[in-house]
């Protein structure tokens, strides 16, 4: 995994032999006054997101939008799958924001087709799979893995 200290814009994935691509635009970014979003591009169509902030103070308008702009600007093949590294995020999102993310993944779900997430926070299990349920079958994917390297390694089944 690359730390935010590394100056190298690309490296390879020790477990997956992938390409890692960072970008200093999308590295550290401020979202608002307590969240930090870090992304990577992880081979063609992996994109990992680190955060560290309370998830209550997320903009997840905000959010989406940064994802979809590195998305572009690191040249993310589609469909993709996204890893979220949320170990570094205490709280859980406010109900309005769980519903926001749950219709974001629905309307992106040929793009974003599933989604794994390292150290899951107990209540975001049942949430996603109540609005799966919700939005009728789906092909969309959810994981959950311990740490980046088992991340890496469903994401690249998921595709």
């Amino acid at each position: 995994m690359l730390r935010q200290n590394d100056t190298q814009d690309e490296k390879k994935s020790l477990i997956t032999e992938q390409s890692v691509v960072t970008l200093p635009e999308f590295t550290d970014v401020l979202l608002n006054e307590d969240y930090h979003t870090t992304l990577q591009k992880i081979g063609e169509n992996i994109v990992y997101v680190q955060s560290r902030g309370r998830l209550r103070d997320l903009d997840l308008d905000k959010f989406n939008l940064l994802i979809e702009e590195f998305c572009v600007a690191a040249g993310v093949k589609k469909p993709f799958v996204q890893i979220r590294n949320i170990a570094g995020s205490p709280g859980r999102l406010s109900f309005k924001n769980m519903k926001k993310q749950m219709y974001y993944f629905n309307e992106h779900r040929t793009t974003m087709i599933g989604i794994v997430l390292i150290e899951e926070p107990s209540w975001f299990r049942p949430f996603i799979n109540q609005g799966l349920r919700f939005f009728g079958p789906t092909l969309f994917k959810v994981a959950e893995a311990e740490n980046y390297d088992e991340a890496v390694n469903y994401a690249v089944i998921m595709l």
